[in-house]
C-alpha cells in the first residue's frame, strides 16, 4: 500500500482484522481517504485503528471544501446471494457508532427482521432477515 498510495480500499472484515492488528503508526497510510467493507460486517476496533489513518475531505461551517484528518470507514453487509452490500454504516472519526449495527438498507432495498414463518417483527426482536431487492441472485434460495 505505501508504494501504490491508494486513496480507497476496498477489502473484507478479515482483512482489515490483519491490518488493524498491525503497529499501523509504522506504516504511511497518509493516502488513504475511504475504507470500504463488504461481507461480514467489520469490528469496532479495527474500524478506529484504520479511521486514525489518512485524511478525508469535508464541507466545513462555510460551506467549503477542506481536508481533515482521519479517514472515513464504509462498512457494508452483504453476499454473493443479495448480489451487492445491501446494508451500509458509515463511521469517521469523532462521529462514529459502533453498536454492530449492520447499517441501513440502500435505497434500492427493502429489508425486514422476520419469524419463522415469514412475518414481520417490530423492532428489537430476534429473527431471519428478509431482504427484496433488484440485486439477488435468483435461484439461490433467497427468492420465495
Amino acid at each position: 500500500m505505501e508504494s501504490f498510495r491508494p486513496t480507497t480500499v476496498f477489502a473484507f472484515a478479515g482483512t482489515y482484522g490483519e491490518m488493524a492488528a498491525q503497529d499501523l503508526s509504522v506504516r504511511d497510510l497518509s493516502s488513504v481517504e475511504a475504507w470500504y467493507n463488504t461481507g461480514d460486517a467489520a469490528h469496532e476496533a479495527h474500524i478506529k485503528a484504520l479511521i486514525e489513518q489518512g485524511s478525508h475531505e469535508t464541507v466545513g461551517r462555510d460551506l467549503k471544501r477542506c481536508r481533515v484528518s482521519g479517514s472515513v470507514f464504509t462498512d457494508g453487509l452483504g453476499s454473493s446471494e443479495t448480489g451487492y452490500s445491501l446494508f451500509h454504516n458509515g463511521h469517521r472519526p469523532g462521529k462514529s457508532s459502533f453498536s454492530r449495527c449492520v447499517g441501513k438498507p440502500m435505497s434500492f432495498a427493502e429489508a425486514a427482521v422476520l419469524s419463522e414463518d415469514g412475518t414481520p417483527l417490530p423492532p428489537g426482536e430476534i429473527g431471519r432477515l428478509g431482504v427484496r431487492s433488484p440485486t439477488l441472485t435468483p435461484d439461490t434460495g433467497t427468492t420465495r
